[in-house]
C-alpha cells in the first residue's frame, strides 16, 4: 500500500499497486483510533500515486486533497472534495492554517549543522488558490531592458529603470492591470460585452424530483466476483424489465442472467451464467425481446443468446449465432429503436456495422471516421446515427442514403472517452466527455446549425470516469453518472435559452458501478413517478425510483406523463426499414382506468385565511367607496332647511 498523510485534515489515503479502490482513512480527534472515511473505486488500476501540495488545491470547490493517479496508459487526477450546499463562501472550517511554501533553511546550511525555523504557517485563502495572480507576489531585482532581435518588434510600453511595476492591482470587476510609465499613463481595455444576454433560470416541474431506493425486500444481494474493470464504453451492465446481465470476473467472459423477479440473496454458488469464451466489451438486451442478449467481445465477434424462459438454471456455452465482420475489438452495441433484428455495433478499426439478425448478416458499414469510434447512439427516429471519436469530432450519417456523414462538427477537446444522445426530438445532441483541464463536461449541440459547434456546457468537476447519460424524452431530462460515482446529476435539456438547466441531485450511501433505466411502461403513475433504473453495486442489484412530489396524488398528473411512445414493441420489421419505411411507434397513455386527469380536476374555492384583519364580506372597492363619500358630502347640504332671513321682518318697497 501507498499511504498519503494529510496533516491539516487528518486523512490517510491508501492505495495498492495493481488495484483499482482508494481507501480514505481519519483520525479521530484526542484518541489513536483511525476510522474508515469512504471507499472509492478508480476506473484502472493504479501503476503509483502521489499527492499534490496542499496549496494546490481548489478552496471554492471544497477540493481539501488532490492526488495523482498513475495509469497504464494515462495520468489522472482524483480530487477529494467535501459536499456543500454552497460553494459561493470560503469554508474556513475545512481550511486551517498551513505551511507555506517558503524556503527556511538551504542544503549546504543543513549540512553544516543547521537548523531553521519551522515554516510559517499560512491561512489557505483566495491568494492561495489555483490562480496564480491572487497569489503573494514577490518582487524581482530591476533588469536592464535586452535589445530587441531582428525578428521581435519593440514593445509599445519600454521599461523604465527605477519605476516598479504595480502588479497586485486588479479589479474584480475587470481583471486588467494598471501598468504606471514616467510620460503616460495606458487605460485598461474594457471588456468586451458578452454576445449572450443574462437569462433568467428556467422553471422546471422537474427541478425538485426525488430519488429514493426502495425497500430491501426488492434487492438482490450477495452478487459474487462482480467485474468492474470494464471498457469505458461499456455501461457496466444492463437490465430489462423482467432479467439483468451482470458481468463476472469468471474466466472465460461470464455473463450472469439474474432473474429480477426472484429477489433477495443470492446462494452462495456461482449464479447461471453465460460463458462467451473471450473478454466482454459491452452487452445489450433487444429492446423488444426480453429474452434476446446480444454481447460485444475482445476477440471482434458479436454473440446473440437466447435466453430460455423462466431464465437458466445452468452456465450456457452455446450461443444461438454468432457475428463476425469487424477486425478489431468491439466498442459498443445499440439495437434499433423502431425496426426489430436491426444491432448496430462499432469496432476500434473505426467502423460501424449495421447486421440484420433475422438473416444474420452484415446490411451497412459506415466506413467515415478517421480516427478511434468512442460511442455512438440511433436518432428516436431511427433515421440517423451520431458518433463521437477520437479525433474530437462528431459526425451524423443518414446511413440508407449514404456511408460517408452528411453533418461535421467539433466535438469534446479530450479523448479519455465520452458518450452521445440525441435530445428534444432529434433537434439535439448531448455529449459527455472531458474538457481541456480534464473536467468532466456535458455539451449540447444545435442539429441544425451544426456547424456552429456546441451551443452550451457545463463542468462538473475532475473524476477519471465518464458520465453515463439517460435521457427521458417525454420530461426531456437527463441523468447522468459515472462508474465509482455516488452522485447522479440531472438536466433538463432545451431547444431554447438556457439549454441545459441543473436539477436535483441523488446521492448514494456507497460507490455504484453504474444504473440502468426501464421503459416508461415500468413507472407508476399514482406515485408520481417519472423514472425507474436498477443500480448496480459491488454485491447488490437495488431498483431506484424518481418521483416528483405532487399535492393532489389521487389525479393523474398529465402534465408529468404525456401520451408516451410504446418503445416495447418494434413499428417495422428489419426488412421494412431496410427497404426505407419510417413507420413511428404508437404512442400509449399511462393514464389507469380509475384516475381523473388533473387538468379536469374542479378548481378550488378561495380559502379564508385563519387571521383576517377586515372581513372579506363587508370589504369595498375603489368605486364603492368613492360613491359612499360623495353621497356623504350631498347628505350635508340640505336643501330644504330654513335660512336666517327667512325669519326677519322685511320693509314695503315704497320704502326702498
Amino acid at each position: 500500500l501507498m499511504p498519503f498523510y494529510d496533516v491539516d485534515a487528518k486523512l490517510l489515503f491508501a492505495a495498492g499497486k495493481g488495484e483499482c479502490s482508494l481507501s480514505i482513512l481519519e483520525f479521530v480527534d484526542g484518541t489513536e483510533c483511525i476510522t474508515q472515511a469512504s471507499h472509492t473505486v478508480l476506473p484502472e488500476q493504479s501503476k503509483g500515486m502521489g499527492m499534490l501540495p496542499k496549496l494546490a488545491v481548489d478552496v471554492m470547490a471544497c477540493e481539501v486533497d488532490r492526488l495523482i493517479q498513475l495509469c497504464a496508459r494515462q495520468i489522472v487526477p482524483v480530487k477529494i472534495e467535501v459536499p456543500r450546499k454552497s460553494h459561493r463562501d470560503f469554508a474556513s472550517d475545512l481550511y486551517p492554517d498551513t505551511d507555506s511554501d517558503e524556503v527556511t533553511l538551504s542544503a549546504a546550511d543543513w549540512f553544516s549543522g543547521k537548523d531553521g525555523q519551522v515554516r510559517v504557517r499560512v491561512k489557505i485563502t483566495l491568494k492561495t488558490s489555483l490562480d496564480p495572480s491572487r497569489r503573494k507576489s514577490f518582487s524581482n531585482p530591476t533588469q536592464q531592458p535586452k535589445p530587441a532581435s531582428a525578428g521581435e518588434a519593440p514593445s509599445s510600453i519600454p521599461e523604465q529603470p527605477g519605476k516598479v511595476v504595480q502588479n497586485d492591482s486588479i479589479t474584480p470587476s475587470s481583471g486588467f492591470k494598471k501598468v504606471e510609465t514616467e510620460k503616460k499613463k495606458v487605460e485598461p481595455e474594457l471588456p468586451k460585452p458578452s454576445g449572450r444576454a443574462f437569462t433568467v433560470g428556467q422553471k422546471s416541474k422537474f427541478r425538485h424530483w426525488i430519488a429514493t431506493t426502495l425497500h430491501p425486500a426488492t434487492h438482490v444481494t450477495n452478487i459474487p466476483k462482480l467485474k468492474m474493470s470494464l471498457p469505458g464504453s461499456c455501461d457496466g451492465f444492463h437490465a430489462n424489465h423482467e432479467r439483468a446481465a451482470v458481468p463476472l470476473t469468471t474466466p472465460g467472459g461470464h455473463i450472469a442472467i439474474l432473474e429480477l423477479s426472484k429477489v433477495g440473496r443470492l446462494p452462495t454458488t456461482s449464479p447461471p451464467s453465460v460463458q462467451n469464451t473471450s473478454a466482454i466489451t459491452d452487452m445489450r438486451w433487444d429492446p423488444f425481446n426480453p429474452l434476446r442478449l446480444a454481447v460485444g467481445l475482445e476477440n471482434a465477434a458479436i454473440k446473440v443468446w437466447d435466453i430460455p424462459k423462466g431464465g437458466l438454471k445452468e452456465v450456457a456455452s452455446d450461443a444461438s449465432f454468432s457475428l463476425s465482420g469487424h477486425h478489431n475489438k468491439i466498442i459498443c452495441l445499440q439495437f434499433h429503436p423502431l425496426a426489430s433484428g436491426i444491432l448496430a455495433s462499432a469496432s476500434t478499426d473505426s467502423t460501424i456495422i449495421i447486421w440484420d439478425l433475422d438473416t444474420q448478416e452484415k446490411c451497412i458499414t459506415l466506413s467515415g471516421h478517421e480516427d478511434e469510434i468512442l460511442h455512438f447512439a440511433w436518432s428516436s427516429d431511427g433515421k440517423y446515427i451520431a458518433s463521437m471519436c477520437k479525433d474530437s469530432k462528431i459526425r451524423i450519417f443518414e446511413l440508407r442514403i449514404s456511408t460517408d456523414p452528411i453533418k461535421v462538427t467539433t466535438g469534446p477537446e479530450g479523448s479519455r472517452g465520452g458518450r452521445i444522445a440525441w435530445t428534444c426530438g432529434d433537434q439535439m445532441l448531448l455529449t459527455s466527455g472531458f474538457s481541456k483541464n480534464g473536467n468532466r463536461q456535458i455539451a449540447v449541440y444545435n442539429v441544425a446549425h451544426f456547424d456552429g459547434g456546441k451551443i452550451e456546457d457545463i463542468e462538473l468537476g475532475a473524476s477519471p470516469s465518464t458520465l453515463v447519460p439517460f435521457y427521458d424524452e417525454d420530461s426531456n431530462v437527463c441523468f447522468a453518472t459515472g462508474k465509482g460515482d455516488t452522485t447522479v446529476y440531472s438536466f433538463e435539456v432545451s431547444t431554447e435559452d438556457p439549454y441545459l438547466t441543473g436539477l436535483n441531485t441523488f446521492t448514494n450511501d456507497q460507490p455504484h458501478q453504474s444504473f440502468s433505466f426501464l421503459p416508461k411502461q415500468n413507472c407508476d403513475p399514482r406515485k408520481v413517478e417519472f423514472a425507474r433504473a436498477w443500480c448496480l453495486k459491488k454485491t447488490s442489484l437495488e431498483p431506484v425510483s424518481f418521483k416528483v412530489p405532487r399535492v393532489k396524488m389521487e389525479y393523474f398528473q398529465d402534465d408529468i406523463f404525456p401520451d408516451t411512445r410504446d418503445l416495447t414493441k418494434p413499428s417495422m420489421t428489419s426488412q421494412q426499414w431496410l427497404d426505407g419505411d419510417n413507420k413511428q411507434a404508437t404512442r400509449i397513455s399511462l393514464r389507469p382506468s380509475d384516475m381523473k386527469p388533473l387538468s379536469e380536476a374542479p378548481k378550488e374555492a378561495p380559502k379564508t385565511k385563519k387571521y383576517e384583519s377586515y372581513n372579506a364580506e363587508t370589504y369595498k372597492t375603489d368605486e364603492e367607496k368613492k360613491e359612499e363619500l360623495l353621497s356623504a358630502m350631498s347628505n350635508k347640504l340640505d336643501l330644504d332647511k330654513e335660512l336666517e332671513q327667512d325669519t326677519m321682518e322685511g320693509v314695503d318697497e315704497e320704502e326702498w
